[in-house]
């Protein structure tokens, strides 16, 4: 950003340059969401609203949601299938041991209605649910269809206001 500051906020205040600029690059487009998505995801810090946002305002709603689903089904199962292959050998470098036994009672006392529930609402766990589910019996489709109905009002509304956003005014902005 420092060397290209001025181009991505002459970008960023012209979103239909901006959004000619991603068209331009073709089918690498909805890759590179697609694979943005899953590497939000499986680095669980990363803000996977902001990306829901940012590829709203590039390319729009439609089928910019559906390339962001695509990328949360992707990450969600390199998680759960790294959790299972590796166990808590692999989150034990990710969450110190009192977060990960408080996270172990809330799961096994709650269970699935607990996972959707995570998965559905804004929490401070986030994407380390994903991870959180491979240490469940949780089937694996069982989950991804969890995942699916719980993630998919997010990116729909986050990735419709990013598509909105190239009409706001101060006051919208301010709101976001």
């Amino acid at each position: 950003l420092v060397l290209a500051g001025g181009k991505v906020w002459h970008l960023f205040r012209h979103p239909e340059e901006l959004r000619v600029l991603v068209r331009s690059w073709g089918a690498w487009a909805p890759v590179g969401i697609v694979l943005f998505q899953v590497i939000q995801i499986v680095v669980a810090p990363l803000p996977g609203n902001a990306m829901s946002f940012a590829a709203g305002y590039a390319l729009g709603l439609w089928p910019t949601v559906v390339w962001l689903m695509v990328g949360v089904m992707l990450g969600a199962t390199v998680d759960f299938l790294l959790i299972k292959l590796l166990g808590r050998r692999l989150l034990k470098y990710f969450l110190p041991p009192d977060r990960l036994a408080q996270l172990d009672a809330l799961v096994l006392r709650r269970g699935t209605f607990y996972i959707f529930l995570l998965l559905l609402v804004p929490n401070p766990v986030g994407d380390w649910v994903y991870y959180l589910a491979g240490l469940t019996s949780l089937p694996l489709p069982v989950f991804l269809g969890l995942v699916f109905i719980g993630r998919l009002p997010s990116n729909l509304l986050e990735c419709a206001v990013g598509a909105s956003a190239t009409h706001f005014g101060w006051r919208e902005w301010a709101i976001v």
